[in-house]
């Protein structure tokens, strides 16, 4: 017999665990050491289920560490943002790794 509750215990449970893994990443590389060390997991800031990570860029300074997604390369990238320009309005971010 089907305990049903048991069952929809199961779903919630499934549904924080993929809910809760679009808002992981692991770090694949050493560019962020000290802060951050290859194989470490962190969890992503305003990133929505579907993974589309909402952006406002008045949120966002100087200093903070960002995660973006790089034509060069196949994993998320974290850095940290070094310097902010408007070039023709246009809001640039000149971001690298702490390493």
């Amino acid at each position: 017999m089907v305990d049903y509750k048991e069952l929809a215990s199961y779903a919630v449970i499934l549904i924080i665990v993929l809910i809760a893994a679009q808002h992981l990443n692991v770090v694949v590389s050493g560019s962020m050491e000290p802060v951050f060390y290859r194989g470490d997991i962190v969890v992503i800031e305003k990133a929505n289920f579907l993974g589309l990570h909402e952006f406002n860029s008045s949120d966002v300074k100087v200093g903070d560490i960002v995660v973006y997604d790089a034509a060069w390369f196949n994993q998320p990238v974290i850095h940290r943002i070094i310097d902010i320009k408007d070039i023709n309005g246009t809001t640039m971010y000149v971001i690298k790794g702490d390493n």
